[in-house]
């Protein structure tokens, strides 16, 4: 075929040689999975906030229901809102982000708004006070929409709403907690708690490396320092008074006993806000470590499961709580003559007890056993860092995670001060929160050492359940000693956890006993530690 007949025109307009590609060989058109699994918790969510909503409504209003009472109407508020809070989590429609978007601005004002005019109503036993939870709710709301919005400037926007809340309930808590003594307990110190959640939630989604992100973090720091110096310069004339030289010449007799509790309170609270800040900023190999392990909980479903799991249990045993101990069952009303301490009742419980069994191997099964089974671990031990600092970065995170998940009961505990109206001994709590803190550094420290023999998640698991188990076997076999001047006695007492959280929910702190927790957590960190240092030499 010659050149111009290669070249001559077809009449449909196209050249001799155009090649059309057949139809059963083109490429189909393709379009996005819709979220279906996101989409049908949302629906099933929706349907329970109404529910829930309707009756907790009709508690409000003073009727009485028997279809439904407010613990269960609570109960499935809080589990519609999770279902939302997935579906606003999973789907990033334009529309269904926007309109989530829209909630989050919703309850946002309204949690502030309910936050600064006073009201006085019949409590339900479940959501007190009432606009911090619409403020939570907002945040978790506006921290899903913001994981989706693709649009900077909307973005920004919602990141800076985060901010500022944060930002006016840390002052507004730490400035009015140091003017009137009743502001701070409750209401002051769960401002300054608040506070602390929305301004890491936008320090940790703006990010440090963006100017903003660090300056704000900075800004908490300075704030944290500032709240903490000034906590201990107005508990120092308490604390010297407490001295033998002080208290012979009887200077500082008439000094108001600050450090106890307002002083202690703003001076953890002060802390934790510097923390934060060190946390965010600090490139140390254990703070990013240990950054790298809470973004390994918090991107895949344990953590989430946890924390929701807590506090639906943390939400039933509380209605349990309030009807057994505090309620009358003939009319329904609060009981005269409470016996205290109520503390002591509520957290040394089967319930509480069997939530720590088995929330510690959940949370320390696969810190170090995954990583040896999927081959990182070996990539881990071979990069710039020592073995102490892996361990540490883990076990640190793993029991600020334990921490966490108790943050439900001490909220209900807040809802049964501010809705019964009466205040109870705050001592037992702040003495059971130090116990909570070494006992639980002991059984992560057991669970990190547990995960670090095995490449299997579940025998890390069992044995550390099984480790957890012995523990409140020791306390219940040294119940049935008859002889407290036996040696096994002793042995068990001092090794049982149980007879220490009893002594703090007394309102006693033993310090020996937290120092014994103290060894025990660095022996398991030392073995886990040799561990590590034994397969790398493998």
């Amino acid at each position: 075929m010659s050149s111009k007949a290669i070249r001559e025109k077809k009449d449909d307009g196209r050249p001799a040689y155009h090649w059309t590609t057949p139809a059963e060989l083109s490429p189909s058109l393709t379009r996005d999975a819709e979220p279906t699994g996101p989409r049908l918790f949302g629906a099933v969510g929706l349907a329970l906030v109404v529910f829930g909503g309707v009756a907790l409504l009709v508690h409000l209003s003073g009727r009485t229901s028997s279809w439904v009472g407010p613990t269960w109407g609570g109960l499935a508020t809080l589990a519609g809102l999770g279902g939302l809070l997935l579906h606003a989590a999973g789907d990033s429609d334009l529309q269904i982000r926007r309109a989530y978007m829209s909630f989050a601005y919703l309850v946002l004002a309204l949690g502030a708004l309910l936050s600064v005019v006073p009201y006085k109503g019949p409590a339900f036993g479940l959501f007190l006070p009432y606009g911090l939870c619409l403020l939570l709710v907002g945040l978790l709301f506006q921290m899903a929409f913001v994981r989706n919005e693709v649009e900077a400037k909307t973005r920004d926007y919602a990141l800076y709403a985060l901010g500022g809340v944060g930002a006016l309930l840390a002052l507004a808590g730490f400035v009015g907690g140091n003017i009137s003594t009743s502001f701070l307990l409750p209401n002051g110190l769960l401002m300054v708690a608040a506070g602390f959640v929305f301004l890491w939630a936008f320090v940790g989604l703006k990010g440090v490396t963006d100017d903003t992100g660090y300056y704000a973090a900075l800004g908490v720091g300075a704030l944290g320092a500032l709240a903490a110096l000034l906590a201990l310069a107005r508990s120092m004339p308490h604390i010297l008074s407490q001295t033998d030289a002080f208290a012979r010449r009887g200077w500082l007799a008439g000094s108001a006993p600050y450090l106890m509790p307002n002083g202690l309170v703003l001076l953890g609270g002060g802390l934790a806000y510097l923390a934060l800040a060190l946390f965010m900023t600090s490139e140390r190999p254990f703070v990013i470590m240990t950054r790298r392990q809470l973004g390994a909980y918090f991107y895949s479903p344990i953590a989430y499961f946890m924390l929701l799991l807590f506090a639906l249990v943390a939400c039933l045993y509380f209605g349990q709580f309030v009807g057994d101990r505090l309620l009358d069952p003939m009319t329904n009303r609060p009981k005269t003559g409470v016996p205290e301490p109520i503390i002591l009742s509520y957290f040394f419980s089967l319930i509480p007890i069997f939530c720590l069994v088995f929330v510690v191997p959940v949370l320390t099964m696969n810190l170090l056993s995954e990583e040896n089974r999927s081959g990182t671990l070996e990539m881990t031990l071979t990069a710039p860092q020592e073995e102490t600092t892996i361990v540490l970065s883990k076990f640190a995170a793993a029991l600020f995670l334990f921490m966490m998940t108790w943050v439900p009961w001490g909220l209900f505990l807040v809802a049964l001060r501010v809705g019964g109206g009466n205040p109870f001994d705050y001592q037992p709590f702040l003495a059971w929160l130090i116990v909570l803190l070494f006992t639980g550094a002991g059984f992560v420290s057991m669970g990190v050492f547990f995960s670090s023999l095995t490449k299997n998640q579940l025998t890390a698991a069992v044995f550390t359940f099984v480790g957890m188990l012995l523990l409140v076997v020791l306390f219940l076999a040294k119940q049935q000693m008859t002889s407290q001047d036996a040696l096994w006695y002793k042995v068990f007492s001092r090794v049982s956890f149980l007879d220490l959280w009893l002594e703090a929910l007394d309102g006693k702190l033993a310090v020996s006993q937290l120092f014994y927790h103290l060894s025990v957590t660095v022996f398991w960190l030392f073995l886990s530690v040799k561990v590590l240092e034994s397969r790398k030499w493998r």
